[in-house]
């Protein structure tokens, strides 16, 4: 068991309130572990504490921030940031964080470090479509340098599923953990599905970046759904909290993922969970490397053929279901995770 002096920090950045669960489980098993962010996030109010950054001036926030810093710098000693975020934007932080000794973990979420150049065009034939906002070709020198600095001082990178490779194009493989499932944990409480679906089937999608899921794509498939004669409601979330969404999707029977990126999300893992069957667009090398997802791959040119075969053999529903359910529980146990990263923090601990 880890030392009861070891003190683990969370932060700055929720991202699918990975923070909330991992601290919230290092607490149940007797660590000092909290989670901090800068600003609330209109899915997830989950923080130990949230700073209010986004209530304040730049100048407020800079002392604020500052005053921060020096506090935790004393009070932790495993300092997990996410989506390649930590104190202050430029890093600035990493070096006197090892100058004290820490130990600093970082978990790659997905734009942050998704290269579209190097990695994007080589693997994935929609790369194209995902040349804008966060993902622009433009951005890839810039991310490759945030990546090089971190590199320097960060002992471990989280880099599961398709992040893998972009992470690999700077930081070396023995500092990358691809085996931990970090970014599938989910906090859902025990839940088991009954496999009967609703007469009008329901149909939910829901995008935290329209664009980068190929939300237009969606759309488009639904409506000329539609207009060929299939009944069916459809449901796009947008700002609605992280419980009403998990109420959405018990009653949901498919969820629609994402149709770009080539990788299924927390969304996917979510409904599979669920029982629900799950549409999602997944590049060849991520079916290699994930054998037996049982998503619905689809992409763009296929969704609407896709979805009313599905529509059209309602009884496949339970089949697809039921092979999800089966697959999450298999490859993503919350239990087996959040012990795995404990005993990560451990071994670097103890060096």
């Amino acid at each position: 068991m880890i030392s009861d002096k070891m003190r683990i920090f969370h932060g700055v950045m929720d991202i699918g309130g990975l923070g909330h669960i991992l601290s919230k489980y290092q607490r149940g098993q007797g660590y000092y572990s909290q989670f901090f962010t800068y600003k609330s996030n209109r899915y997830f109010q989950n923080a130990d504490k949230n700073l209010g950054l986004d209530q304040n001036s730049v100048f407020v926030n800079f002392f604020i921030v500052i005053g921060f810093f020096v506090k935790c710098l004393f009070a932790y000693d495993i300092f997990h940031f996410y989506y390649g975020r930590s104190f202050f934007r430029l890093g600035i932080d990493l070096p006197v964080l090892k100058v004290f000794g820490k130990k600093l973990v970082m978990t790659y979420c997905g734009s942050e470090i998704r290269l579209y150049k190097d990695v994007e065009l080589k693997r994935n034939p929609f790369a194209n479509l995902l040349n804008s906002g966060d993902d622009r070709q433009e951005l890839d020198t810039r991310k490759k340098l945030v990546m090089w600095w971190q590199n320097l001082w960060i002992d471990k990178f989280f880099a599961i599923r398709d992040l893998y490779k972009h992470a690999l194009t700077v930081i070396p493989d023995k500092k990358i953990i691809r085996e931990i499932s970090i970014n599938s944990i989910l906090d859902i409480e025990p839940f088991y599905p009954s496999y009967i679906f609703n007469k009008t089937p329901v149909l939910v999608h829901a995008p935290t970046d329209p664009l980068v899921k190929g939300s237009r794509y969606v759309d488009k498939g639904i409506d000329e759904l539609r207009s060929e004669g299939y009944i069916f409601k459809y449901i796009r979330l947008k700002n609605v909290t992280n419980i009403e969404a998990k109420r959405i999707y018990k009653e949901a029977d498919i969820i629609i993922d994402q149709l770009l990126i080539g990788a299924h999300g927390v969304l996917a893992i979510e409904g599979m969970y669920y029982g629900k069957p799950v549409f999602c667009y997944l590049t060849d090398d991520f079916v290699m490397d994930n054998r037996g997802c049982p998503v619905v791959n689809c992409n763009i040119d296929t969704f609407k053929d896709k979805l009313a075969w599905l529509l059209d053999h309602p009884e496949e529903m339970v089949r697809i279901g039921k092979e999800g359910r089966a697959y999450v529980e298999k490859n993503y146990d919350p239990a087996e995770i959040n012990a795995k990263v404990v005993e990560l923090y451990r071994e670097m601990y103890e060096r």
